[in-house]
């Protein structure tokens, strides 16, 4: 049986939700502000929901990033290589051991003003050495809110992954730019970034959101815009509703158990992070 503590963060990361969303009903949140949830990052409950409407790309409170932070470590058949290293045609180690080359490599670079914050879509999330398995990631790697992992069998965006512990929402307050890179290859596959299992681009429309995006067509004149197959099954949660319910179904899981895939991977991580923190 699950113990009184998931229980409990449950019921709070549930009653954390509601407050969000009544909280920006009497008041819409400032551009910018992030909604925060907490200091050091979000909490369960912090209220990132996606990229659920338009944006703005000049606006850094206000875009939405799918990519690796500069310095991220990409696994290739020679060892780990830095994403701001990688070339065109390079090798790239798949989850399914399989070495694919790779395609093209997008950037997408953010700048803030001083006293400007990052906003929820921008500030990387931080998944710490093993929070996921054992060495899984084999040191902490950070990942724009957006990016899915894969975890049992599915893709899962990041930053709903966040627990204050193990996964959370850096500030980076000290940084005035942000640099991603995302890395495409023949299909949408898996790759391994300090050891973790992440998507690369999945080749469609999203690839006219990179800086360099010119580059593909120039690359690529005669290529037209499909959406592909994704690698894994998608779990995502659309909004505050979705995440109070599912919070609501992980509290009452131990007397009747309807949590959804979801519901189970993030609940493995958070009580994964509560034992690493109590050591």
């Amino acid at each position: 049986m699950r113990s009184r503590r998931s229980v409990i963060r449950n019921l709070v990361g549930g009653a954390a939700v509601l407050s969000l969303a009544v909280g920006s009903r009497a008041s819409p949140a400032k551009a910018g502000s992030g909604g925060w949830g907490g200091p050091g990052g979000g909490g369960p409950g912090g209220g990132w929901g996606g990229p659920g409407r338009d944006h703005d790309p000049h606006d850094p409170g206000d875009h939405w990033g799918h990519c690796f932070l500069r310095g991220t470590r990409i696994s290739t058949p020679t060892g780990d290589i830095s994403i701001e290293s990688l070339k065109i045609g390079d090798p790239i180690l798949t989850i399914s051991g399989d070495v694919q080359p790779t395609r093209w490599i997008g950037r997408m670079s953010f700048r803030r003003q001083q006293g400007e914050s990052w906003g929820k879509g921008v500030a990387p999330i931080r998944i710490s050495k093993s929070a996921i398995a054992d060495g899984v990631p084999h040191t902490d790697v950070l990942l724009s809110p957006a990016h899915m992992l894969l975890l049992d069998g599915y893709l899962v965006p990041c930053g709903q992954l966040v627990n204050g512990i193990t996964i959370r929402q850096e500030r980076m307050s000290s940084e005035t730019q942000l640099d991603y890179f995302h890395i495409e290859l023949a299909s949408h596959d898996v790759l391994f970034a300090e050891g973790l299992p992440a998507e690369t681009l999945m080749g469609d429309a999203r690839r006219m959101e990179f800086d360099n995006y010119r580059e593909y067509e120039l690359l690529y004149p005669t290529q037209t815009h499909v959406s592909p197959l994704p690698f894994a099954p998608i779990l995502s949660l659309n909004g505050g509703r979705e995440e109070l319910r599912s919070r609501m179904r992980s509290a009452f899981a131990p007397f009747v158990d309807r949590r959804e895939p979801f519901d189970v991977a993030r609940d493995r991580l958070e009580e994964r992070a509560e034992e690493m923190r109590l050591g």
